[in-house]
């Protein structure tokens, strides 16, 4: 009984110290990440060799005295002062850890021979320094013994904070200048110091503020000092004019005066300071490739892809799969190259061989066959290319177009490997009684044959099977075909005979040759019926105007006759 008792007496402990240990576990997380990061400065400042004593260090010194063990804890104190007890004091002001080091424990070892001391950092200092100026609020900032102007500036400056002349004044009043970009930009170590306890960082505004764009290594916005000018500007903060850089035609947007204006100098005809630069300038540095002629690639181009050496300038895109691309090229460049340059442009869904060229001066357009220009082959390969021209590669629709005599003509969804009669059935079957005939044509217009299995974009026409009635009839027409119905029937169709132009109602039939048939033969797709006007009123009422015209003519022309003998 005492065995179980003890059991569960041990069990409910152990409950108890896990749920207090969940309980304490977000205190625990915050400490040991502010735990983390002490460790982390101690271990830096222990294998730094130019950690500066600072306040608030607290170093441990121990020796052997009288072969027993003993241990000091030395604090720095405001002044920098340590107060070494037996040993006496010291003041470290200035000194690193590595200078303060030997100085201990030498008198340590004057004052106890073969005490084998050894002086180790314990914990760290912190301290406070002051940001005044130019920032979105003066504050004072803790830091610690190698914190430096680079640590303490980020996420405190603002919009027109300068770090070209950034000053710091220490506690007792010294006043040092730095320029933290040439740390920034060539690692200038002494222009990013240590920061001391009760120093004061005064951020000055921005003077001149400068931005350089296009053909420069290292575009961006750049504080200027007085003293420096557009050479400064191009060569150590733009870094260098790229391989394109064109330095003729540079531009210049002034936006400073009273009307802003813009100028373009260039830099060939006085490298030094061609212009006086000024806060808010916008320098561009033009590219070499920009004053190139220019084709464009248009259709089913897709600009997400990256493709290599391509010089292309421009891209628009279009939410229905339209686009265009803007292409430079050189003298006597080929079609065909352009066409490689940008080939990883070109859309899966491009309609190669149906492409086709726009020249300016030519109003037809150029078919191209793109498939056989990648190839080399075909005429196009040495085309060259003239500014502005336009190559047109169409999207490849993958429908099927019906029209003719089907119940539902339109565009269809392409099935491969199918027939045309696939598609006649879709469009709801023939409308007439008779097999349809059919013409097929692809998308460049060339015949197929019907028995082939149909691709995307051809167009099936389902020929209408009609018989056309014309002349004496009150509503003459092309009507559909019924096999096996007489004459009468297609007759009946267009009003009947008009009894006052065929009272002898009269028909002629003539098949699709213009042959004429002979009676009782049966009617056929393509035929004409033909009802003559045979009457004779029919006849002197449609020429007796005509008729009495030339008599009247004849008549007078007789008595101008007579009356001239006279």
């Amino acid at each position: 009984m005492k065995l179980f008792i003890t059991v569960i007496l041990m069990i409910s402990l152990g409950w108890t110290v896990c749920v207090a240990q969940e309980i304490a576990g977000d205190g625990n997380a915050e400490q040991s990440t502010s735990s983390s990061e002490a460790r982390q400065r101690l271990q830096l400042a222990i294998s730094s060799e130019d950690y500066l004593v600072t306040p608030g260090d607290i170093y441990r010194l121990s020796f052997r005295q009288a072969d027993t063990p003993a241990i000091i804890d030395l604090l720095v104190e405001s002044n920098y002062s340590i107060n070494m007890k037996v040993f006496g004091s010291m003041n470290a002001e200035g000194m690193t850890f590595t200078q303060l080091k030997p100085v201990v424990e030498k008198a340590v070892n004057v004052a106890y021979p073969r005490s084998m001391p050894s002086l180790s950092i314990c914990s760290l200092g912190v301290f406070q320094i002051y940001l005044k100026g130019e920032t979105d609020q003066s504050q004072s900032i803790v830091a610690w013994g190698m914190s430096r102007l680079s640590d303490i500036l980020p996420g405190k400056l603002g919009a027109y904070s300068c770090l070209r002349n950034i000053k710091i004044i220490s506690l007792k009043g010294v006043e040092k200048q730095y320029d933290l970009f040439q740390f920034q930009r060539l690692g200038v170590a002494d222009q990013n110091p240590y920061v001391k306890p009760g120093d004061t960082i005064m951020i000055s505004g921005s003077e001149r503020t400068v931005e350089i764009a296009g053909e420069i290594k290292h575009p961006g916005k750049y504080q200027l000092l007085p003293s420096e000018k557009l050479a400064d500007l191009v060569t150590f903060f733009g870094g260098g004019l790229t391989t394109s850089a064109e330095i003729s035609g540079v531009r210049v947007d002034r936006t400073s005066e009273e009307t802003p204006r813009t100028f373009y100098i260039s830099l060939s005809e006085n490298p030094s300071d061609p212009v006086a630069l000024q806060d808010g300038d916008i320098v561009t540095i033009p590219s070499k490739i920009a004053a190139l002629p220019t084709v464009f690639f248009e259709g089913a181009v897709t600009p997400d892809v990256t493709q290599g050496s391509a010089s292309t300038q421009g891209i628009q895109t279009s939410p229905t799969g339209y686009n265009r691309i803007s292409y430079s090229f050189r003298q006597g460049e080929t079609l065909r190259s352009a066409l490689i340059a940008v080939r990883k442009l070109i859309s899966p869904m491009g309609n190669l061989s149906s492409s086709f060229l726009v020249r300016e001066g030519i109003e037809e357009p150029i078919p191209i066959d793109l498939v056989a220009l990648l190839s080399g082959a075909g005429p196009a390969s040495e085309m060259p290319l003239c500014p502005r021209d336009r190559i047109i590669v169409p999207l490849m629709q993958f429908s099927v177009f019906i029209s003719g005599a089907v119940d539902k003509p339109g565009a269809l969804v392409y099935a491969p490997g199918q027939t045309y009669q696939y598609y006649v059935t879709l469009a709801g079957g023939n409308t007439q009684e008779t097999p349809e005939r059919v013409s097929i044509v692809d998308s460049f217009g060339k015949e197929r044959d019907p028995r082939d299995a149909i691709y995307p974009e051809d167009r099936i026409f389902v020929m209408p099977e009609t018989v056309k009635v014309q002349g004496a009839v009150f509503a003459p027409g092309s009507f559909s075909y019924r096999q096996g119905l007489p004459v009468s029937y297609y007759v009946n169709l267009a009003g009947g005979i008009d009894p006052e132009r065929n009272g002898s109602r009269e028909v002629h039939v003539f098949d699709s040759t213009g042959k004429a048939r002979k009676d009782g033969e049966a009617i056929s797709p393509g035929d004409l019926i033909y009802a003559p006007n045979n009457t004779f009123s029919y006849s002197f009422t449609k020429y007796a105007p005509l008729v009495a015209t030339l008599l009247s003519l004849a008549i007078d022309t007789i008595v101008i006759f007579s009356n001239w003998n006279r």
